[in-house]
């Protein structure tokens, strides 16, 4: 008798016991997913910012050289034009 009491209580506190533990991981997951989302816009941003400083020093090596660029652009649609010419 004083076995099948203990089993149940055992049996009980595993129930509560995997209940928490459930919600243990239901609330990590959050967390997880928290700390993901802040990543994300954060390697966003990163990456928004980079562009951004790229195409000021693009703007600033083509306000400095206008012709040099022209010519590149020429050179370069010239080469995309026979490679493209051979297909």
């Amino acid at each position: 008798m004083k076995e099948q009491l203990d089993l149940k209580q055992d049996l009980n506190m595993l129930r509560q016991d995997v209940s928490k533990l459930g919600s243990d991981l239901t609330e990590l997951a959050h967390k997880l997913l928290d700390v993901g989302k802040l990543e994300t816009i954060d390697a966003k941003e990163k990456f928004l910012e980079q562009g951004r400083r790229t195409r000021e020093t693009l703007e600033k090596k083509i306000e400095e050289r206008p012709i040099i660029v022209i010519l590149a652009a020429f050179i370069l649609g010239l080469v995309l034009g026979r490679l493209l010419d051979r297909k």
